[in-house]
Protein backbone atom coordinates (compact mmCIF):
# COMPACT_ATOMS: atom_id res chain seq x y z
CA UNK A 1 0.00 0.00 0.00
CA UNK A 2 1.87 3.29 -1.06
CA UNK A 3 1.43 6.32 1.52
CA UNK A 4 1.40 10.00 1.32
CA UNK A 5 2.70 12.59 3.26
CA UNK A 6 -0.12 14.49 4.79
CA UNK A 7 1.69 17.54 4.57
CA UNK A 8 3.14 17.83 1.08
CA UNK A 9 1.40 14.89 -0.52
CA UNK A 10 5.21 13.35 -1.42
CA UNK A 11 5.37 9.26 -1.52
CA UNK A 12 6.66 7.75 1.46
CA UNK A 13 8.81 4.66 1.03
CA UNK A 14 7.59 1.67 3.36
CA UNK A 15 9.44 1.95 6.47
CA UNK A 16 10.06 5.26 6.51
CA UNK A 17 9.46 7.19 10.05
CA UNK A 18 9.99 10.94 8.46
CA UNK A 19 8.98 12.44 4.92
CA UNK A 20 12.26 12.95 2.86
CA UNK A 21 10.45 16.13 1.63
CA UNK A 22 9.19 18.22 4.05
CA UNK A 23 10.44 15.81 7.42
CA UNK A 24 7.24 15.61 8.52
CA UNK A 25 7.00 12.43 11.09
CA UNK A 26 5.43 9.56 9.19
CA UNK A 27 5.35 7.54 12.58
CA UNK A 28 2.69 9.75 14.38
CA UNK A 29 1.07 9.74 11.34
CA UNK A 30 0.43 5.78 11.66
CA UNK A 31 -0.20 5.61 15.35
CA UNK A 32 -2.82 8.33 14.51
CA UNK A 33 -4.04 5.95 11.68
CA UNK A 34 -4.28 3.06 13.80
CA UNK A 35 -6.08 4.66 16.65
CA UNK A 36 -8.53 6.35 14.20
CA UNK A 37 -8.91 2.19 12.76
CA UNK A 38 -9.44 1.20 16.58
CA UNK A 39 -11.82 3.84 17.90
CA UNK A 40 -14.00 3.06 14.21
CA UNK A 41 -13.98 -0.79 15.21
CA UNK A 42 -15.08 0.15 18.81
CA UNK A 43 -17.96 2.40 17.67
CA UNK A 44 -19.10 -0.12 14.96
CA UNK A 45 -18.86 -2.70 17.69
CA UNK A 46 -21.05 -0.52 19.92
CA UNK A 47 -23.13 0.29 17.18
CA UNK A 48 -23.84 -3.04 16.67
CA UNK A 49 -24.33 -4.44 19.77
CA UNK A 50 -26.79 -1.47 20.53
CA UNK A 51 -28.42 -2.46 17.20
CA UNK A 52 -29.23 -5.36 19.34
CA UNK A 53 -30.46 -4.19 22.25
CA UNK A 54 -32.53 -2.16 20.68
CA UNK A 55 -34.26 -5.29 18.69
CA UNK A 56 -34.21 -7.09 21.73
CA UNK A 57 -35.95 -4.41 23.75
CA UNK A 58 -38.73 -3.94 21.02
CA UNK A 59 -39.46 -7.91 20.72
CA UNK A 60 -39.56 -7.48 24.50
CA UNK A 61 -42.26 -4.51 24.01
CA UNK A 62 -44.22 -6.77 21.85
CA UNK A 63 -44.15 -9.63 23.90
CA UNK A 64 -45.45 -7.65 26.50
CA UNK A 65 -48.44 -5.88 24.47
CA UNK A 66 -49.40 -9.63 23.61
CA UNK A 67 -49.74 -10.67 27.36
CA UNK A 68 -51.70 -7.60 27.74
CA UNK A 69 -53.73 -8.25 24.74
CA UNK A 70 -54.34 -11.80 26.13
CA UNK A 71 -55.23 -10.70 29.78
CA UNK A 72 -57.80 -8.59 28.21
CA UNK A 73 -59.13 -10.70 26.44
CA UNK A 74 -59.50 -13.37 29.34
CA UNK A 75 -60.82 -10.99 31.36
CA UNK A 76 -63.54 -9.90 28.82
CA UNK A 77 -64.53 -13.31 28.19
CA UNK A 78 -64.50 -13.77 31.98
CA UNK A 79 -66.95 -10.75 32.52
CA UNK A 80 -68.99 -12.06 29.58
CA UNK A 81 -69.95 -15.59 30.98
CA UNK A 82 -70.00 -14.17 34.52
CA UNK A 83 -73.03 -11.52 33.29
CA UNK A 84 -74.76 -14.60 31.50
CA UNK A 85 -74.67 -16.69 34.50
CA UNK A 86 -75.95 -13.63 36.45
CA UNK A 87 -78.86 -12.74 33.75
CA UNK A 88 -79.13 -16.47 33.89
CA UNK A 89 -79.61 -16.75 37.95
CA UNK A 90 -82.26 -13.66 37.38
CA UNK A 91 -84.23 -15.21 35.26
CA UNK A 92 -84.83 -18.11 37.87
CA UNK A 93 -85.41 -15.96 40.31
CA UNK A 94 -88.15 -14.25 38.44
CA UNK A 95 -89.53 -17.70 37.55
CA UNK A 96 -89.52 -18.60 41.06
CA UNK A 97 -90.64 -15.56 42.21
CA UNK A 98 -93.78 -15.53 39.50
CA UNK A 99 -94.50 -19.62 40.72
CA UNK A 100 -94.65 -18.34 44.69
CA UNK A 101 -96.63 -15.52 43.79
CA UNK A 102 -99.32 -17.74 41.56
CA UNK A 103 -99.00 -20.33 44.44
CA UNK A 104 -99.83 -17.67 47.07
CA UNK A 105 -102.20 -16.39 44.65
CA UNK A 106 -104.19 -19.41 44.67
CA UNK A 107 -104.23 -19.97 48.36
CA UNK A 108 -100.78 -21.64 49.16
CA UNK A 109 -98.15 -20.27 51.41
CA UNK A 110 -94.43 -21.61 51.50
CA UNK A 111 -92.53 -22.86 54.35
CA UNK A 112 -89.41 -21.16 54.70
CA UNK A 113 -86.31 -23.45 55.62
CA UNK A 114 -82.86 -22.56 56.59
CA UNK A 115 -81.64 -24.74 53.56
CA UNK A 116 -83.67 -23.75 50.76
CA UNK A 117 -83.94 -19.87 49.76
CA UNK A 118 -86.20 -18.69 46.93
CA UNK A 119 -83.93 -19.50 43.77
CA UNK A 120 -82.72 -22.66 45.12
CA UNK A 121 -86.58 -24.15 46.18
CA UNK A 122 -87.81 -27.19 44.97
CA UNK A 123 -91.34 -26.16 44.28
CA UNK A 124 -93.84 -29.29 44.66
CA UNK A 125 -96.85 -29.75 47.22
CA UNK A 126 -94.03 -31.13 50.05
CA UNK A 127 -92.58 -27.21 50.34
CA UNK A 128 -96.11 -25.28 50.45
CA UNK A 129 -99.28 -25.39 52.63
CA UNK A 130 -102.65 -24.49 52.92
Amino acid sequence: MIKYCHECGTEIKEGAKFCKNCGTSIVKDLKEESNKREIKEEKQSFESSHHKYEIEKQRNQIYQWIAIAIILLVLGVLFFWAYDRYEEKQKENEIVGGINKALTDWGFTASKTNSLNNSDAILSRNYFTF
